[in-house]
């Protein structure tokens, strides 16, 4: 069986999708520019001289750090009401950090 090699162009860093002018916004039109070709190509076409492309790669990495900024709120957050639900007298916040540390064996 032979190793496919082939890639996506829409994925390539050497593609530059067209757009369409909408009334409010841009359309991708699903071809665009290969600028090793030199070429219009189709966003779904294929071809050997793929490389990828470092602005995915960074893309990626954007909205991994994102979704951790994200959580890291959502965790301080709620430190901040179980601290202030201590100071009223309600609960012990050390009482969470005991169980936390138990491995359930079933």
């Amino acid at each position: 069986m032979e190793k496919q090699t082939t890639k996506k162009c829409s994925r390539c860093g050497f593609y530059s999708e067209y757009y369409t002018k909408g009334y409010c916004q841009f359309y991708k039109t699903g071809c665009g520019w290969c600028r090793k070709k030199r070429e219009i190509v189709e966003k779904g076409e294929t071809c050997e001289m793929f490389y990828r492309s470092r602005r995915v790669r960074a893309q990626r990495i954007s909205v991994a750090l994102r979704s951790v900024i994200d959580a890291a709120n959502a965790l301080t957050g709620l430190r901040q009401i179980i601290e202030e639900e201590a100071e009223k007298g309600g609960i012990n916040p050390t009482d969470f950090y005991k169980d936390s540390t138990q491995v359930c064996d079933e």
